[in-house]
């Protein structure tokens, strides 16, 4: 019964998803990958990249060439990458462990965000291969390092402790504290993950945060219906729960106006299998009213509504939002019987 309905789950997931894509954002590479040629692609914290990038880490590639060199496993997008200050091969996760990666396999499209706690400029290298076409090129990504302050909270389970790397940052063994306080003012980035270890796992309450959050009343709200001109960081998708991966990150980027001092919450739980002992944890956000009485955003600053409505034709439409609203409370209602019909399982079977 799991499987039938994580299966109906994934597949309606899947079909969502890459409508979405296709919808609000350019794909990357495609003419590189028609071409054989290196795509070279420039980000930073707080813009979302999507690519087109063919992996097969199944099949045997001895026979793949880019540029007269013999292409092998070992430096397939995105498992093994190449780190050019030290022309090393390392664990993407190695290099940026707060990557937020969306992997579309069955159909080569990967999106992904850099994090906030990118300290200096990375460049690193990989390739993309279509083993059936005997195609490949080289996929270069260069990222600028982050300078914008950022307001942490970062529930996790593990007993090697993390340190803080800088007073605005929040690293909490969850076990221990229960609570994060932040106090959110205009323009601020807030950044919210919860990550368990490999005996555990983890779920968000609501799943969706910071799309929904709690409010003050513990009622699930639609972000963007509380706070005018808000945006989080990644897209709704992101946020399909693949096993392999054991956190799950989020940013909201609050606005120059906020019109309504209000709380918002959300919950990080994390289940210890061994133990059957859970551990919870909540931010508590703080949001104060300012004195603006016109909302400006921040992010689209020195573009005209003609051109923001151009390039992200869903944000002033009612209707696609009421739709992604709709999307986010169906998913949010089959995710959680999934997720308590799987743990009733695994804790009293």
């Amino acid at each position: 019964m799991i499987t039938i309905l994580f299966i109906i789950i994934v597949l309606e997931f899947k079909k969502n998803v890459f409508c979405l894509m296709e919808k609000d954002d350019l794909i990357l590479c495609i003419s590189e990958y028609n071409n054989e040629k290196e795509c070279n692609i420039t980000t930073e914290f707080g813009k979302q990249v999507n690519l087109y990038c063919p992996t097969d880490f199944l099949k045997n590639n001895e026979s793949i060439y880019f540029n007269k060199i013999k292409i092998s496993n070992d430096n397939i997008c995105f498992n093994n990458i190449m780190v050019n200050n030290d022309k090393k091969l390392k664990k993407l996760e190695e290099l940026l462990p707060d990557i937020i990666l969306y992997e579309g396999n069955s159909l080569h499209l990967y999106s992904f965000f850099i994090p906030h706690n990118t300290y200096e400029n990375i460049i690193f290298s990989c390739y993309c291969i279509d083993k059936d076409k005997k195609k490949a090129f080289k996929l270069n990504v260069k990222i600028s390092k982050n300078t914008k302050k950022v307001k942490s909270c970062n529930f996790y389970y593990s007993e090697n402790i993390r340190k803080n790397e800088n007073p605005s940052e929040k690293n909490l063994y969850i076990k221990h504290n229960n609570n994060c306080t932040i106090d959110g003012n205009a323009n601020d980035t807030i950044f919210f993950q919860c990550s368990s270890n490999a005996n555990s796992n983890f779920i968000i309450s609501p799943l969706f945060c910071f799309h929904m959050v709690l409010d003050e009343n513990n009622e699930e709200t639609n972000i963007f219906g509380l706070i005018n001109g808000a945006k989080v960081i990644p897209e709704s998708f992101f946020y399909y729960n693949d096993n392999k991966k054991k956190k799950l990150s989020s940013y909201l980027l609050l606005p120059s106006s906020i019109q309504e001092t209000l709380i918002i919450k959300c919950s990080c739980i994390i289940i210890d299998f061994s133990s059957s002992d859970f551990y919870s944890g909540t931010l508590f956000l703080n949001l104060e009213k300012n004195s603006s009485l016109f909302a400006y955003n921040i992010y689209n600053k020195g573009k005209t509504e003609e051109k923001i409505n151009k390039k992200i034709p869903n944000r002033n439409n009612i209707s696609d939002e009421n739709e992604g609203n709709s999307i986010l409370e169906h998913y949010s209602f089959l995710l959680t019987v999934l997720i308590f019909t799987y743990l009733y399982i695994a804790i009293y079977n």
